[in-house]
């Protein structure tokens, strides 16, 4: 499946997901559309990036699907003290991404650099000014899971699935 074909796909799917919604089929808030938009949306950058090897590509797509996994994540739980997590999220975002491209795409030491430093930061900034401990993450990594494990294997077994189809056209052309 080359990357035309699988943005075509999530376009499908993000019609055929705001066809539902207009239905009444699902019911959802504009926020829940949003991070379900900017999930698909960041997922079909990010491969048709990725396979072109194009840097600025692979960096937006992780950031919208990272920006729509927040947001996902913002408007199932009640976040408090939405302000202390926001700098914070926004920054370990941007690390991830930089930090996911490089790894990738392409290695640049002085990018690789800033990225770990902008996930340090970021992880300092919620362990400084937040009320975050080890008891209250773990808890809420286990509840994400408990909710969401079927979804977290599914999508597992999807990126596997396509990284072998992936490596193995790349082989096929060397």
């Amino acid at each position: 499946m080359n990357s035309n074909e699988f943005n075509k796909l999530l376009i499908v799917l993000a019609v055929i997901l705001f066809l539902l919604f207009i239905s009444g089929i699902l019911t959802a808030n504009v926020l829940i559309i949003s991070s379900y938009l900017l999930i698909i949306i960041g997922i079909g950058f990010f491969y048709s990036s990725y396979a072109k090897k194009h840097l600025p590509g692979v960096f937006i797509g992780s950031v919208l699907f990272l920006s729509g996994s927040v947001l996902f994540v913002f408007t199932r739980y009640e976040i408090i003290g939405f302000e202390k997590i926001f700098i914070p999220a926004s920054l370990f975002i941007l690390g991830v991404s930089l930090l996911t491209g490089n790894l990738l795409v392409r290695l640049n030491k002085a990018s690789l650099i800033l990225s770990v430093l902008i996930i340090i930061a970021a992880i300092w900034l919620i362990w400084d000014k937040g009320t975050a401990n080890i008891e209250l993450f773990s808890s809420a990594v286990f509840s994400i899971l408990k909710s969401y494990w079927l979804i977290i294997i599914l999508a597992a077994a999807v990126i596997s699935m396509i990284s072998y189809r992936f490596n193995r056209r790349i082989d096929k052309m060397n």
